[in-house]
């Protein structure tokens, strides 16, 4: 998983970049040692938090271009945070 902390491009409506770490401040607190539903311990599962994505502050274009490279080779990937505009730079590394 990783974090995209992006809202450059909305109006009247920033903050997006904040959802990765509201997202991460949260899910500490649901669970203790192991998943409420599951029963399975967390560290023991294949999954890492890639920590934030590289953005370029103030200019799209380049913020999207760097979320593609970044994204580019990764087989599964949950991202978190960010504003509509990312879909199209996480998709594009999949064709």
């Amino acid at each position: 998983m990783a974090g995209l902390p992006l809202d450059i491009g909305t109006t009247n409506r920033a903050g997006p970049r904040d959802g990765p770490r509201a997202i991460r401040a949260a899910a500490r607190m649901l669970t203790d040692e192991r998943h409420p539903i599951t029963g399975a311990p967390p560290a023991s599962l294949d999954l890492s938090d890639l920590g934030e994505f590289e953005i370029a502050l103030g200019d799209m274009e380049k913020s999207l271009a760097l979320i593609e490279e970044q994204a580019a080779g990764l087989a599964h990937l949950v991202a978190f945070g960010g504003e509509d505009s990312i879909a199209l730079a996480l998709l594009r590394p999949l064709k």
